[in-house]
């Protein structure tokens, strides 16, 4: 007793068209994802960089409070003439970072730097 499976017939496969359709949702569902992930993206940035500058803050009003410096927070300005400073001119309106006024003479502003350029 040889039993052949039983096939029906115009059943064996996928159509062209049920694929297509089928590729159609998938792009689509990728697209809408690919979106959000980088809107995503942009909004880490963004927190990132807040929380830099707060961290910055936080660093000179402690060094101010232990301390007794005047000390600054000090961001370029995108039109600042550097002096020959050319080092400087990647961080104009991107950059930042903390200064503390030493108390040599009444007036001066001498000090240092307490960070690098961020």
């Amino acid at each position: 007793m040889n039993r052949s499976p039983r096939i029906r017939p115009g059943r064996g496969a996928f159509t062209l068209i049920e694929l297509l359709a089928v590729l159609g949702v998938m792009v689509i569902l990728f697209s809408l994802t690919a979106g959000l992930f980088l809107r995503m993206n942009a909004g880490s940035s963004m927190r990132s960089a807040a929380s830099s500058m707060q961290t910055a803050l936080a660093l000179a009003r402690q060094h101010a409070i232990s301390e007794g410096q005047a000390t600054y927070v000090v961001a370029l300005p995108r039109d600042l003439d550097f002096g020959g400073i050319e080092s400087l001119r990647p961080y104009a309106a991107n950059g930042y970072a903390v200064y503390a006024v030493t108390n040599a003479a009444p007036g001066s502003m001498e000090g240092r730097w307490l960070t690098g350029w961020r």
